[in-house]
């Protein structure tokens, strides 16, 4: 079976059958190339993933810090504080080797 043609065609039945061939360590029959891609675009995600929750905390941070008036009208930056805080220590933990780019995720 061709498993390269149905990256292009049905990705969904590319991940299946490519997870299958793997288990059953049909090394040469795996789209590996693809493989790789994926497994890439897999960090990629993630470390965007970072970035977008760092960027939505500081600036929630800085509106509660410097619009204190605003404070009192909901508790939504709250909530949102402490999602986006409880989902960084879970990527963290999930994944740390994301650490160092946390520091550079703000510059």
């Amino acid at each position: 079976m061709g498993n390269t043609t149905r990256y292009d065609d049905d990705f969904y039945g590319w991940t299946q059958t490519s997870a299958a061939l793997i288990r059953q360590q049909k090394w040469h029959d795996a789209d590996w190339k693809h493989v790789a891609e994926e497994l890439e675009a897999l960090g990629k995600r993630d470390r965007h993933a970072l970035e977008s929750r760092l960027v939505t905390l500081m600036l929630h941070l800085l509106k509660r810090r410097f619009q204190p008036e605003r404070r009192q009208q909901g508790r939504s930056w709250r909530r949102t504080i402490l999602e986006q805080r409880r989902q960084f220590v879970n990527l963290m933990s999930d994944s740390p080797s994301l650490r160092p780019r946390a520091s550079s995720a703000l510059v």
